[in-house]
Formats: structure tokens, C-alpha cells, sequence
């Protein structure tokens, strides 16, 4: 494997124990960024159903017992929620779709594009609100574009989608805290610590961060 400049793309080379064709990687500047969203526009929540043809969303109506309606065949119901027929996909959607739209959510995250990162977060969570490592990608990015509200809107959605005694609960409210203390809500971030402290006694992590953040509400 060889990798120049910013400017020089990465080459990976057949060599021993490793057999195929030469394969080059093309760092995409701003143009060809500039060019990829004129055409295909921003990446929406249900970007991975949206070509799923109509046939299926018809049958899959019918089949869930459902009258039809002039919003059968859309993605979302009057009330922007997952279609029933998009629902109906949702095994296929955390075997195959989830596991790549959180992958990138994480490895946008670390390059810091955040809006990207939130993107794939957020079609993530529109599926699956309570799942943890997507709703701390898009906090995390929500707090460094200084967005707080959206952060606490998503991270209150995953609380209230997840189980009480699901082992999330605890990360989600230390998350839920930090957002707290950020939008000026310290007597409920000072709840929230204390909660975390009291159940998650045995992770030590989880404990000195709530600690902490207590500290520094002092």
C-alpha cells in the first residue's frame, strides 16, 4: 500500500499472500462533491428504501391489512413515520443497512464532517431510535456544530424508545446530562448524573464521568 500527499491517491498492490488487480482510491475534492449533490441531492432518512419498487410497497399494504391510500406507496405516513411497508423490511434493514449506515456515521464522525455523520445517524435512528452508537455519533456531532437541541431531541427519543432496564439506559442518560449542562438545565443534569451514579455503580467509567460532571456543576 503506498499513500502520498492529500493530493495523491492511495494504490493498493498485489503481493505475496495478497493476489488480484492493482486498485487505486481518488481523494474527491470539492467540485466532485459539489457535483455528486446536484445529482443526487442530500442523503434522506429512508435513502435505502426509497428504491424498492412499487409493486412491493402495494402488496406489502395489503398484506399487513391495510387499506389503500394515496400515501401507500410512500416512505413515510402522515404523521412522518416509517410507512408500514418500510416497517415490514425492518429485519432486512438491520441485517444489511444499519450495520453500514452506522460505520458511517463513526468514520465520518472521526474525519469530523459532521453534517454527513448526522445523516447516516439520522436515517439510522428513524428506523431504530433507541440504538446507542447512532444517537452518541450524532450527539457528539451536534455538539460540535453547537447544536445542542437537536442532540437532546434525539438522545430524549432514544430514552423513550429503549427498555428501563436496558443496558443503554445509563450511557444514554450521561449523554443526556451532558446535553443538560450545555443548554443550561443543570438542576435536571444534576438529576440525571445522580441517577447514573446510583445504578451503574459497578462500571467505573460511567461512575467517574458522572462524578465529574458533577464536579463541574459545583
Amino acid at each position: 500500500m503506498v499513500i502520498a500527499g492529500p493530493t495523491t491517491p492511495a494504490r493498493f498492490h498485489s503481493r505475496a499472500g495478497v493476489v488480484g488487480p492493482a486498485i487505486t482510491i481518488y481523494r474527491l475534492g470539492a467540485r466532485a462533491g459539489s457535483v455528486i449533490l446536484a445529482r443526487y441531492g442530500r442523503l434522506e432518512p429512508f435513502w435505502w428504501a426509497e428504491s424498492v419498487p412499487a409493486a412491493y410497497r402495494v402488496k406489502a399494504h395489503a398484506l399487513l391489512g391495510l387499506a389503500p391510500t394515496p400515501e401507500t406507496t410512500s416512505v413515510v405516513d402522515g404523521e412522518g413515520r416509517p410507512a408500514a411497508w418500510v416497517s415490514s423490511l425492518a429485519e432486512v434493514f438491520e441485517e444489511r443497512i444499519r450495520p453500514f449506515g452506522s460505520q458511517m456515521a463513526d468514520e465520518l464522525t472521526s474525519l469530523d464532517r459532521c453534517e454527513a455523520a448526522m445523516r447516516f445517524a439520522a436515517a439510522n435512528l428513524a428506523m431504530s431510535p433507541a440504538r446507542l452508537e447512532d444517537c452518541l455519533a450524532y450527539t457528539a456531532c451536534s455538539g460540535r456544530l453547537g447544536n445542542w437541541v437537536k442532540g437532546r431531541s434525539v438522545v430524549e427519543r432514544a430514552l423513550a424508545a429503549t427498555p428501563a432496564g436496558a443496558p443503554e439506559v445509563p450511557y444514554l442518560r450521561l449523554e443526556h446530562a451532558r446535553i443538560l449542562m450545555q443548554v443550561g438545565e443543570r438542576r435536571l443534569a444534576r438529576e440525571e448524573l445522580e441517577w447514573v451514579i446510583d445504578v451503574a455503580g459497578a462500571d467505573k467509567a460511567l461512575t467517574t464521568a458522572a462524578r465529574d460532571g458533577l464536579e463541574s456543576l459545583e
